[in-house]
């Protein structure tokens, strides 16, 4: 605000500003801020599907998808929840792995290399704010094949808030304008131009780091016989939205105004 009005003065009562004519201009700015009810979650998917002979991939990956829609049903919410979005197919070449994941390698000590088909689903969940997101990590991470990628908090009062704080923010410039034109001695015209947007830069999204218990899956297997999991913590960390920013609307209006002497 202060270097606003030395800049102004500097305009008004500095060389070749001076004058009965008009109009001339000035810019102030106003902010809104609104708070908005964070309601819904949305979880971003992709269930990944490798083997060595195409017929053998489409099967199993159709039992992964099958695998994720039984786990969201059992854990509680309905399958419109679920939105497919697109799926990928290709040819690719990888390091050889045995069953339990290790990577193989040749007599001369190179790891072997193979060629697999693979598939890959992109998906959203969409769940209720008030849902135990870790919890649900905790069952996503359990169903075959199935990855989360990206958490995103919304609002569904969003764009009505978006509209309140750029009403808010509109009110604030005028409310700087009036003050500067009567500190001046100026008489102050209409706006003759707007511009909204954010006030800040946009942050980079964060990691957020979630820890859990396996038995604390949702739509886990009760008859789960393996015993060994139970003292085992898990940390995940996934991309996602920061709430503390999510949960407010903001709007910086920069107003141009115009004035006479």
């Amino acid at each position: 605000m202060r270097s606003l009005g030395i800049l102004l003065a500097a305009c008004v009562f500095g060389g070749g500003c001076v004058s009965s004519r008009g109009p001339y201009t000035f810019t102030v700015v106003g902010r809104g801020v609104v708070p908005c009810v964070l309601d819904t979650t949305i979880v971003s998917l992709r269930v990944n599907t490798s083997s060595k002979k195409a017929l053998e991939c489409q099967a199993a990956h159709a039992e992964n998808v099958r695998g994720l829609r039984t786990f969201v049903l059992k854990s509680g919410h309905p399958e419109e929840a679920l939105r497919f979005r697109r799926t990928e197919d290709r040819w690719r070449v990888s390091h050889a792995v045995d069953e339990h994941g290790n990577l193989v390698k040749d007599k001369k000590g190179k790891y072997k290399e193979e060629t697999l088909y693979s598939l890959q689903t992109t998906l959203v969940l969409a769940v209720d704010q008030t849902d135990d997101i870790a919890r649900l990590l905790a069952g996503l991470r359990g169903v075959k094949g199935v990855f989360a990628d990206e958490i995103q908090f919304l609002s569904s009062e969003r764009e009505k808030a978006m509209q309140k704080a750029r009403s808010l923010a509109l009110e604030e410039a005028q409310r700087n304008a009036e003050l500067m034109a009567e500190q001046l001695g100026l008489r102050l015209g209409k706006p003759v131009k707007i511009v909204c947007g954010w006030p800040e830069k946009e942050e980079k999204t964060p990691q957020f780091t979630y820890k859990f218990r396996p038995e604390q899956a949702w739509g886990g297997d009760d008859d789960d016989d393996d015993d060994d999991d139970d003292d085992m913590e898990v940390t995940l960390m996934v991309k996602a939205s920061d709430p503390e920013a999510s949960h407010t609307a903001r709007v910086a209006a920069k107003v141009t105004y115009a004035y006479w002497h």
